[in-house]
């Protein structure tokens, strides 16, 4: 089973860069956690939409 990580964890990781963790940020649900694959796709997604 993958490992799953709060919204904080993802945001606080050193594992992404600055404008990803920022994206992270208001993409993510609070009260929701995230593999780190399924937090990668939200980043490209949101990416694809600017």
């Amino acid at each position: 089973m993958a490992v799953v990580y709060t919204k904080n964890a993802l945001v606080s990781s050193e594992g992404f860069t600055r404008v990803e963790r920022d994206i992270l940020k208001v993409a993510l649900d609070d009260n929701k956690q995230y593999t780190v694959n399924v937090a990668k796709r939200i980043i490209k997604k949101f990416k694809e939409g600017i």
